[in-house]
C-alpha cells in the first residue's frame, strides 16, 4: 500500500510541493472551491464527524491532534465503506485526504 497523508486544504499544492498521487477533499460543513482543492476525487462518506469538525474549528494550531482522531474514526463502522474505498485508491499511489 501506498502512503496516505492527511493536509489542510491551506497548505501547498501539489505542483507547489511535489506531490503525486490521488487527492481527495473530505466533506465538511463548509464550501470549498473545487480549483482551491486540486483534487482528483471525492471522499464522501469519510468526513469528519461533526463533533470532531465542530471541536476543531478549523484553528491550525489544533490540526495535529485533529489529525490523530480522525484517523481513529476511519476504523469505525459508519465509515469502513468509504474508507475502505479510498484505500483501494491508496493501493498504487500515493493518496492525501485534504480537510
Amino acid at each position: 500500500m501506498s502512503e496516505i497523508i492527511c493536509r489542510r486544504i491551506d497548505e501547498q499544492t501539489p505542483s507547489e510541493d511535489g506531490e503525486v498521487g490521488e487527492r481527495a477533499l473530505m466533506g465538511s460543513g463548509r464550501k470549498v472551491c473545487a480549483g482551491k482543492a486540486h483534487r482528483s476525487t471525492s471522499g464522501r462518506g469519510v468526513a469528519p464527524s461533526i463533533e470532531l469538525q465542530r471541536w476543531y474549528g478549523h484553528h491550525p494550531q489544533r490540526f495535529g491532534a485533529f489529525r490523530r482522531r480522525y484517523l481513529t474514526e476511519l476504523g469505525d463502522q459508519r465509515h469502513k465503506y468509504a474508507a475502505a474505498r479510498l484505500r483501494d485508491l491508496a493501493q498504487h499511489r500515493s493518496l492525501t485526504l485534504l480537510t
